[in-house]
């Protein structure tokens, strides 16, 4: 089943889209429970969307429903047009082949789009920063009170 799937993931995949600071599951969460009101809107720094959502209670909640199902996929955006969710990548072979006018609504010029690294280690990133500071802790002997 898997004898199709290529051994590496490519490597020449560029973003073409830039990530928000903002994190979707806040934004997410802030849409779910008070997005009728655009709180996930102005989380994300969308001021006057979001008041015109808090005035008209989520467009009568139809609005609410398709930035819920917006914010779920990944593609919701913040004020400066970056993505809440992965950003778009591609591969330099498919940029080439976009048309200009496209190419031109690029955040850089194809040869300056940073290149999506693969390497990332999950381990380091789900790594608790103070597990090394609890075990040492964990080792120094106690006194009778309990305390080092």
């Amino acid at each position: 089943m898997t004898d199709n799937l290529p051994a590496e993931p490519p490597s020449d995949l560029v973003l073409v889209e830039e990530r928000s600071p903002k994190n979707r599951l806040v934004a997410l969460t802030l849409g779910c429970f008070g997005g009728f009101l655009g709180l996930h809107r102005f989380y994300t720094g969308r001021y006057l969307s979001g008041l015109a959502m808090m005035l008209t209670l989520g467009g009568l909640l139809m609005w609410w429903v398709v930035d819920f199902f917006v914010l779920l996929t990944g593609r919701f955006k913040d004020s400066e047009g970056r993505v809440l969710g992965r950003p778009l990548a591609l591969r330099r072979d498919e940029i080439e082949k976009l048309p200009p006018e496209v190419k031109q609504r690029l955040p850089a010029a194809p040869d300056e789009l940073p290149v999506l690294d693969d390497d990332i280690d999950d381990e380091e990133l789900l790594a608790d920063p103070l597990e090394k500071k609890f075990e040492q802790l964990e080792q120094q002997p106690t006194g009778t009170d309990g305390r080092p």
